[in-house]
C-alpha cells in the first residue's frame, strides 16, 4: 500500500508541478511578485496533493488504460489483460514477472518504497541540520540596537525586527521561520546610511512575504519528491523570484536602478550562507538580478487583490482535481460468459447468484466461478465479472495461480517417485535463502509432510519438494497438465510456463509455488479435474459429451493428492477451513498471488465438480487481495464463497 501511495502521489504532484511551471512560463513578462506567487502555490500544492489523495474521496473519470497509474494503490498492479498479445485467433498471456513478498526477498516495489523513504529521510535530516546552523548563527550574533541599522529597521518595518551582526558571514541574510532575523556581516557596521537603507528594504521585503518559510516549504517538497526533477526546478526558480520580487520592492521605494545595481554588486559574495537563510547577494543569481534591475519597461507592480483571488481559486480547483480525480480505465466491450450444450441451468443459476453475492460483499475487480465435471471435462456452469460487467474471465484472463499450483507440484513429485506421501521436509523456522533472495512462509513451521505443507500452504515446503523433483521435471509436468498449451476452447487465452527451470533455483521454487507462471482459471480447474478424476485429464469443453480422456497420473497418486487436499480443508491448521460444508467431503487448496484464486473439488465420491474464484491483489508485493482497502487472502474470500456455492447446489 505504501509503495502505491508514493507512486500515485508522485505522479499527481508531477502533474501539479508541470501545470504550475507552464503557467510560470506564460507569465514571463509579469511582475516578479506574481511569478513568485505562482511558484509558491505550485510548490505548496505539490506538497499537499499526495496527502489529500491518500485520504480524500475519489472522483472517477473515464480514461485510457495508460493512465491507470493514477489510481489508488490497490489499482497499481497491472492486469493480466494488459499482457495479452493476439496471435491468430488465440490470446497469449505472458507470465507476470512479479514474485510476491511471501515468495522471496525484497520485492522491487518494496525496494523502491524503502529507497524513497531513506533518501527523503536523509534530505529532511539535512534540512534540519541547516535550520540548526542558521539558529546557531543567530544565537552567536550580536544584537544591533543603535545607529542606522536599528533606526532604519523600526522606521521601515513598523515593528520590531532584530538586526544582528556576525563575523561568520560576508553578506546580509535573513533567517528564521516564524521570527525572522536579519544578520549582517561585521563590515556592514561601517556602511553608508544609504547602503544600509537599501539592504534593509530588500531584507524586510523577505520578512513581509515570509520568504524564509516559503523556501523551507519548497525544500521539504524537494525532500519528499526528491526523484522528480520538476520540484527541484520549481524550488530553484522560486528562490530567484523571491530575490527579484524583493529587488522590485527596493526600486518601488524610489531608488535609481543603476544605483541599486551598483550597491548590490558591491555587497555580493562568493561565500554561501546556510541553506535555511536567504542571502542578499548570492553570485549564482546575481547576473540575472542585475539584468532585471536595469531592464526598462519591466512590470514591477504586484498582483491586484482580484487577480490574487482568481489565481488562488484556479489553483485550488486544479489541486483538488489532481488529488481526487482517479481515472477509471476504459473497459473493453463486455463479453457474455460462455455457455454450451453442457450447461446445467440450475447450476448456472447458483453460480450467478454467488457471483452477485461476491460482488456485493467484496466488490472485486475480477471474479469467476467454473463448475466442471472431472469425469468428462464438461463445463456445467461458468460465470465471470469484471467491474460488475459479465466477462469471460475464466478462459480469457491468465494470472499467477499462486499456491493453488502446489498440488500439481506434489502430484508430479509423487508420480516420479521423487518423494513419498509420508516423507517429511524441513520448513522452518526461518526463511530460506537463495543468494540475496529469501523465501518465506506466512507462519512459522517446522518439519511437515506433504499433506501439511498443503494445509498450511508452506512456500518453503513446496521448495523442498521442488528440490527433490528437479527443474526439468517440473517444467515437463506443467506441460503434461496442459499449462501453457493451446486450449481446447476456441479463442481462449494461453498461459505461460518458463522454458527452463534450474535445479534448486529461486525461480524454480517460485514456480513450484505458483508464481512466475500464468494460467487461466480454465487451465487450473482442468488440472484439478485430473486430480479429482482419478488421474485422468479431460480437456475442458462447453459441449455435451465431454472430451477424450488422457491418463496423466496413476490412480494411486491422484488418490494420495486428493487425501492431502482434504487435509488442506479439515485440518486445524488448514488455510481452507472456511470451505467446509457439513456432510460433504471437501478437498481443495487456497491460493493468494497477484490474483487470489481458490480451487476445490467436492462431491459424494470426493470429486464430482470443481470450482475456482480469482480476485486482484493490492500490489505486486502483497500476498492478499484488496477488498475495499482490506487485505484478504483466498482463505477468507474464495473459500467461504465456495462453501456457499455448494450449499446452493445442495438446496437445488
Amino acid at each position: 500500500m505504501l509503495q502505491g501511495l508514493l507512486i500515485s502521489g508522485a505522479i499527481r504532484a508531477a502533474l501539479v508541478l508541470a501545470a504550475g511551471l507552464i503557467a510560470y512560463a506564460l507569465l514571463a513578462r509579469a511582475a516578479a511578485s506574481t511569478r513568485r506567487f505562482i511558484l509558491v502555490l505550485t510548490v505548496g500544492a505539490a506538497l499537499v496533493v499526495p496527502l489529500v489523495a491518500a485520504v480524500s474521496p475519489r472522483w472517477r473519470v473515464e480514461a485510457p488504460a495508460a493512465l491507470s497509474v493514477f489510481a489508488h494503490e490497490a489499482e497499481l498492479a497491472p492486469t493480466a489483460t494488459s499482457a495479452t498479445t493476439p496471435v491468430g485467433t488465440e490470446r497469449v498471456v505472458r507470465a507476470p514477472a512479479h514474485v510476491s513478498s511471501s515468495q522471496g526477498g525484497l520485492d522491487p516495489t518494496e525496494a523502491l518504497g524503502l529507497a524513497w523513504l531513506l533518501v527523503a529521510a536523509a534530505l529532511l535530516a539535512r534540512l534540519g541540520s541547516s535550520q540548526l546552523r542558521a539558529r546557531a548563527l543567530v544565537r552567536g550574533a550580536t544584537l544591533v540596537e543603535r545607529g542606522p541599522w536599528g533606526e532604519a529597521t523600526h522606521a521601515l518595518a513598523g515593528r520590531r525586527v532584530d538586526v544582528r551582526v556576525s563575523a561568520e558571514i560576508d553578506s546580509p541574510v535573513v533567517t528564521g521561520l516564524l521570527a525572522p532575523t536579519i544578520v549582517i556581516p561585521r563590515d556592514a557596521l561601517g556602511w553608508t546610511v544609504e547602503r544600509c537603507r537599501l539592504v534593509l528594504v530588500h531584507e524586510l521585503a523577505h520578512v513581509r512575504r515570509r520568504d524564509v518559510l516559503v523556501q523551507a516549504i519548497a525544500d521539504v517538497a524537494c525532500a519528499l519528491q526528491w526523484c522528480n526533477p520538476l520540484v527541484w526546478l520549481c524550488a530553484r526558480k522560486l528562490r530567484v523570484e523571491c530575490e527579484l520580487a524583493a529587488d522590485d520592492t527596493v526600486l518601488a521605494a524610489g531608488v535609481q536602478p543603476t544605483r541599486y545595481a551598483e550597491e548590490l554588486v558591491a555587497v555580493a559574495t562568493s561565500l554561501r550562507a546556510p541553506n535555511a537563510a536567504l542571502a542578499m547577494a548570492e553570485r549564482g543569481s546575481l547576473e540575472t538580478r542585475v539584468a532585471a534591475i536595469l531592464a526598462a519597461r519591466l512590470v514591477r507592480a504586484p498582483l491586484a487583490a482580484r487577480g490574487t483571488i482568481a489565481v488562488v481559486a484556479v489553483g485550488a480547483l486544479l489541486t483538488a482535481a489532481a488529488a481526487c480525480a482517479t481515472p477509471e480505465l476504459s473497459s473493453p466491450p463486455p463479453m457474455t460468459p460462455r455457455t454450451g450444450t453442457a450447461n446445467d441451468p440450475a447450476i448456472q443459476r447458483a453460480v450467478d447468484a454467488e457471483l452477485a453475492a461476491i460482488a456485493t460483499t467484496w466488490s472485486p475487480e475480477l471474479a469467476t466461478i467454473i463448475v466442471l465435471d472431472p469425469a468428462t471435462g464438461e463445463i456445467l456452469a461458468s460465470g465471470g465479472r469484471s467491474a460488475g460487467q459479465p466477462v469471460d474471465v475464466g478462459s480469457m484472463i491468465a494470472m499467477a495461480p499462486g499456491s493453488t499450483l502446489k498440488p500439481v507440484t506434489i502430484a508430479a513429485a509423487l508420480e516420479t517417485h521423487a518423494i513419498t506421501p509420508t516423507q517429511t521436509f524441513e520448513c522452518g523456522p526461518g526463511p530460506r535463502a537463495y543468494g540475496d533472495k529469501l523465501l518465506r512462509d506466512a507462519s512459522v513451521n517446522g518439519t511437515l509432510d506433504a499433506a501439511h505443507i498443503l494445509a498450511v500452504s508452506s512456500n518453503i515446503g513446496a521448495s523442498r519438494i521442488f528440490d527433490a523433483l528437479g527443474g526439468e521435471n517440473l517444467a515437463s509436468w506443467l506441460h503434461r497438465f496442459h499449462f501453457g498449451d493451446p486450449s481446447s476452447v476456441p479463442g481462449a487465452a494461453i498461459g505461460a510456463v518458463p522454458a527452463h527451470l534450474a535445479d534448486r533455483s529461486y525461480e524454480g521454487a517460485a514456480t513450484a509455488n505458483g508464481i512466475g507462471i500464468a494460467a487461466t482459471p480454465l487451465e487450473v480447474i482442468a488440472a484439478y479435474g485430473a486430480i479429482a478424476g482419478d488421474g485422468v485429464y479431460h480437456a475442458p469443453t462447453f459441449d455435451r459429451g465431454g472430451s477424450t480422456p488422457e491418463r496423466i497420473l496413476s490412480s494411486e497418486t491422484a488418490s494420495a493428492v486428493m487425501t492431502m487436499l482434504e487435509t488442506a480443508v479439515v485440518d486445524e491448521t488448514a488455510t481452507g477451513g472456511a470451505a467446509r460444508v457439513a456432510g460433504i467431503r471437501i478437498a481443495g487448496k487456497t491460493g493468494t498471488a497477484q490474483f487470489s484464486p481458490w480451487t476445490a473439488a467436492t462431491g459424494p465420491t470426493r470429486a464430482s465438480s470443481a470450482w475456482q474464484i480469482s480476485r486482484r491483489a493490492a500490489s505486486w508485493c502483497s500476498s492478499g487481495s484488496s477488498c475495499r482497502g482490506r487485505t484478504s487472502p483466498g482463505g477468507k474470500t474464495a473459500a467461504p464463497a465456495f462453501a456457499r456455492l455448494v450449499t446452493r447446489l445442495l438446496a437445488n
